[in-house]
């Protein structure tokens, strides 16, 4: 039996001050003084035990409790005016105001068992069992139950004990299987409606925040399927270790926007699926009395895909803001990620630019216009090559990423401003597109209308949208062993 008391705390300011003019008649100092404390406490107890029946099999279990608690308080003050010059003291000033006050308390408490059975060493199941109870959902939703089952098949252990022989050439192999699902609750305060108070010339008022929320919000369940080989050859000099996973998300808490007094609902929706696989390769292609060459390569290849969202909503951004270029997020039936453009080109069923009278590109006027990239790679890799000589090792690690796509905002801003490397043409441009008669376009216009239009956070993303692909030496090092002697 073992008991644990765990906790986290940490405390931060934030200070910032802004001096516009700063005179003997005039005030015009502002600061701003950012306090956060957040403290978070676990008490854990677990009863363990094992123990062996006859010679073949082996039993482990476990049988824990943990009961989670944690407050998280913030405070802004924003003061103005301040009396001395360089004097940044909330006291000091004119006028000064709590802008800013808030707070989040949250409970989980959890029942979670294990159970362990492993026969001649080369079989092995894995059984889990959890159970949460969160403040943060409804009453009739707060207990959630989520399982695991893994097992663990060692096939070459398995042909030595029945005396039969396995290839020379093969060492090792295993085989695994999983299941698991994962509960999720929400952050705090997403089930009933509330008010904020804002601070006006008037004195404080009490507005509605622009979501309603959902007092029969549910947990979000993840379920996922895993099937993996573990082999090794030619006395473990070659081997690889290749996993497929596949997982189902079901029931996430989400923000879809609506109409009337609100801007946003928050619902139970969506259902994400992703599935891939990776693969380990570890080799010794060169191995002699001093003189070793190992060879290790890591390829993972992962798709998400949004097999559906919430009803009557096609579309879901990430971050629908105003300052991005782009927004990031998924259509229903399409993969997570897409980049969608905030403006687009308006084009002809060829697919041509279709340019106005005055020579420059028309706007796309449709509400949502097609994606035009994604942040998935279509693989990522790495590849750590080692040389020991003696008692010297040279190793290094290659960081690979292939396919995915990103977004330069900087070389639209540098755009717009006239200095990025493509503005270095200052004559005028002829837009290679077509007028709205279809006809080819040769109207001239200059450089700076013409840059402008397309950069900037307002211009045409695809025009600064790039391949996200990349190799890069991420570590080199060399190392020396003692010698066992010393």
């Amino acid at each position: 039996f073992s008991g644990k008391y765990m906790f986290d705390y940490y405390r931060t300011q934030l200070f910032d001050s802004d001096r516009t003019d700063y005179t003997k008649e005039v005030l015009a100092d502002e600061m701003n003084l950012r306090e956060n404390n957040f403290f978070e406490q676990n008490v854990e107890l677990m009863l363990t035990g094992s123990n062996k029946v006859g010679d073949r099999v082996q039993l482990g279990y476990s049988l824990g409790a943990n009961f989670m608690d944690m407050r998280s308080e913030g405070l802004l003050g924003t003061a103005r005016n301040m009396r001395k010059k360089d004097d940044w003291v909330l006291n000091s000033a004119l006028g000064f105001n709590a802008s800013e006050q808030a707070f989040e308390r949250k409970r989980v408490n959890s029942l979670f068992a294990t159970f362990q059975f492993a026969w001649d060493d080369y079989l092995s199941v894995d059984l889990t069992a959890r159970n949460d109870w969160s403040s943060t959902l409804p009453s009739d939703n707060r207990s959630y139950f989520y399982p695991s089952v893994n097992v663990s098949y060692v096939i070459s252990d398995f042909v030595r004990k029945m005396d039969a022989s396995l290839p020379s050439w093969l060492n090792f192999a295993k085989l695994r299987l999983s299941f698991a699902q994962v509960g999720k609750d929400t952050d705090p305060y997403q089930l009933y409606n509330r008010f904020v108070y804002h601070q006006t010339p008037n004195g404080p008022e009490a507005a509605a925040v622009d979501v309603l929320e959902n007092a029969n919000l549910k947990p979000e369940i993840a379920t996922s399927y895993e099937a993996g080989l573990d082999m090794r050859f030619f006395d473990n000099r070659l081997g690889f270790d290749f996993t497929y996973y596949y997982s189902d998300t079901k029931n996430q808490v989400m923000k879809v926007p609506m109409s009337g007094a609100y801007a946003w609902k928050r619902i139970n929706a969506g259902n994400i699926v992703n599935k891939g696989l990776e693969l380990m390769i570890y080799s010794t292609p060169v191995k002699t009395k001093d003189f070793v060459f190992d060879l290790g390569v890591n390829l993972a290849h992962n798709r998400s895909t949004v097999k559906e969202l919430a009803d009557g909503v096609s579309r879901m951004d990430f971050d629908n803001s105003e300052k991005l270029l782009v927004n990031v997020g998924a259509f229903s039936g399409g993969k997570l990620g897409d980049i969608f453009p905030r403006k687009s080109y308006a084009r002809d069923i060829e697919g041509r630019i279709i340019v106005g009278e005055d020579g420059l590109p028309l706007v796309n006027s449709e509400k949502n216009p097609k994606a035009i990239g994604n942040i998935q790679p279509d693989l990522l890799m790495s590849v750590s090559p080692s040389f020991t000589y003696k008692n010297f090792t040279l190793s290094a690690l290659f960081d690979m990423k292939f396919g995915g796509d990103i977004v330069s905002v900087t070389e639209a801003m540098a755009t717009f401003y006239g200095t990025a490397k493509r503005t270095a043409k200052r004559t005028d441009i002829i837009v290679d597109g077509v007028t709205v008669s279809g006809e080819k376009n040769t109207k001239p216009v200059s450089a700076e209308d013409y840059y402008k239009l397309i950069g900037s956070t307002d211009g045409f993303a695809e025009e600064f949208i790039y391949d996200a692909s990349y190799i890069k030496l991420k570590e080199l090092a060399l190392s020396y062993s003692f010698p066992k002697t010393l």
